[in-house]
């Protein structure tokens, strides 16, 4: 990956030990999409659509479900559309992760609206960040869904499925989430952190 991608799971995760093999140069920054920062090919943007509960095998756009086991976020999907359309406008793979089986659904049967024949050949995949462990992807957008008033988490807390998910990409990673919410564990607290200090966000409504 991007050297610039790999700096804060290095020191996070591993106290540093851990370094790219490749140089800047040889990752190029994915063009169309509107980095923040222009040494740094990662964003988060802010994104304060309330999370709904749904049954994991949700895939009806207009259901709306107070029960259930698993989540989405229709805010965060139109956002992830945004964010597909400029990266398809070049020739790279991208992928889209999410922590809820219910996303990744929405997702799926949202996306094929517009790119079924990319989702058919591989170029565009939708997956769990457990169902991508071990693969990587040249632009990875991750939906992390969960946006509340308790700073509630859930799984989404858990550092092994965050290292997983920040350490996907290649060329460009994008991270939509509710910054209220993510800061209350202290992993992604120190994430976002690192995000100031390097003026990586963006907002979903100054993107759109």
């Amino acid at each position: 990956m991007h050297p610039a991608i790999a700096y804060f799971p290095s020191f996070r995760f591993y106290d540093g030990r851990v370094s790219s093999g490749v140089s800047d140069a040889e990752r190029p920054f994915l063009q169309h999409f509107p980095w923040p920062n222009n040494k740094i090919p990662v964003a988060l943007i802010d994104c304060d659509g309330k999370e709904e509960r749904v049954s994991s095998n949700t895939i009806n756009l207009n259901e709306n479900t107070n029960g259930g086991t698993s989540f989405r976020n229709r805010a965060q999907a139109d956002v992830v559309l945004h964010c597909i359309d400029l990266f398809m406008k070049q020739n790279c793979s991208c992928t889209v992760l999410s922590p809820y089986n219910g996303q990744v659904r929405y997702l799926t049967n949202m996306l094929s609206n517009f790119y079924s024949e990319d989702l058919k050949t591989g170029r565009l995949v939708i997956s769990t960040i457990d169902g991508f462990q071990g693969r990587e992807s040249d632009a990875v957008v991750f939906s992390t869904v969960r946006c509340n008033d308790n700073g509630s988490l859930g799984f989404l807390a858990d550092p092994r499925r965050m290292n997983v998910a920040i350490t996907r990409a290649r060329q460009g990673l994008v991270v939509i989430g509710c910054q209220q919410t993510l800061e209350s564990d202290s992993n992604w607290r120190a994430w976002l952190e690192w995000i100031t200090a390097n003026r990586l966000s963006l907002t979903a409504s100054s993107l759109m």
